[in-house]
């Protein structure tokens, strides 16, 4: 009865371990990119999630892949509880941020032109999102002292300079880029004023 019991209990656990980590099958036979499931373990583990890539040779084992699905599909449900519908989206963003971006000019840099009273808690915001998303930005400040006209050229030069750079961030990330990439500016923000508000 002792061991009835004990191989009953590891049966259960089995099943209910196997519920909560999302799988993932790697043929042996396939040719994937560089670090693509080197950057989907490392996005899971930031976010959390119980991740894990399983290798699959010519014969996979059907029974356990299919039972292995199916613990992976209630675990997506858990997952988009606590994160939210899109759940996979977000997370599929994050790993592409992982990702270089592929340009079309060497050296190339995001310059962004800052007139007036700069707000360096912001600057430095977006300065460390930026390296996060592995763009290469550098905000200049502009010289009080130019004048209408020269400020007008010096964005002019800004803006061509700039064409290529944020085509090549588009390519990658998609054209909202610039709103997604704003928002967690934002957030970063909102995140760093509610910790210095408890210290």
């Amino acid at each position: 009865m002792k061991f009835l019991c004990l191989a009953i209990f590891s049966l259960l656990s089995l099943n209910i371990s196997a519920q909560n980590v999302w799988i993932e099958y790697c043929s042996v036979m396939a040719d994937y990119e560089d670090n693509y499931y080197e950057d989907r373990i490392a996005v899971a583990k930031e976010w959390g999630i119980n991740y894990k890539v399983e290798t699959i040779g010519c014969e996979p084992n059907e029974k356990r892949h299919e039972r292995q699905k199916r613990g992976t599909e209630k675990y997506f449900k858990t997952l988009a509880e606590k994160f939210g519908k899109d759940w996979r989206k977000r997370f599929d963003f994050d790993v592409l941020k992982r990702k270089p971006i592929f340009t079309s000019t060497q050296d190339s840099v995001w310059v962004n032109l800052i007139t007036g009273q700069p707000n360096v808690t912001y600057i430095d915001t977006k300065k460390e999102v930026a390296k996060k998303w592995g763009i290469n930005y550098q905000p200049i400040f502009v010289d009080s002292m130019l004048n209408e006209s020269e400020v007008k050229e010096l964005l002019n030069r800004v803006e061509e300079t700039n064409k290529h750079y944020l085509d090549d961030i588009e390519m990658h990330f998609g054209d909202d880029w610039q709103e997604k990439f704003e928002a967690e500016v934002q957030a970063r923000l909102k995140e760093n004023q509610e910790t210095n508000h408890k210290k």
